[in-house]
């Protein structure tokens, strides 16, 4: 198990970043059956109490959840469909969370 706790400073204005001023806890688990539902238990703490998952780190998150904690959503929509009209970046994690068209990853 490994815990890591920092303080951040003021945050930056990016249309997906995820750190602002507060703290930050970072969590590594052992993979199991169980892990996904608590994951998802802890993103709605999160949630809860106006946090953010970083994107880069996630293995879960829903698209509603993504929805909820990312406000800019759309406008980084806006920015890709411009940049990238046929979809041809793409990742699981845009899958999973509805950032592109596609199948999500289970």
């Amino acid at each position: 198990f490994l815990a890591v706790l920092k303080k951040f400073g003021p945050g930056n204005d990016g249309l997906l970043s995820h750190p602002f001023e507060g703290y930050t806890l970072t969590m590594d688990f052992a993979v199991n059956d169980a892990l996904p539902e608590f994951l998802q238990g802890l993103d709605a703490i999160t949630l809860n109490h106006g946090g953010r998952l970083y994107l880069a780190k996630d293995a879960v998150m829903s698209p509603d959840t993504f929805n909820a904690m990312y406000s800019r959503r759309d406008e980084f929509l806006a920015v890709k469909n411009r940049v990238d009209p046929k979809n041809r970046l793409s990742s699981s994690l845009a899958r999973r969370i509805g950032l592109v068209p596609g199948r999500p990853q289970s």
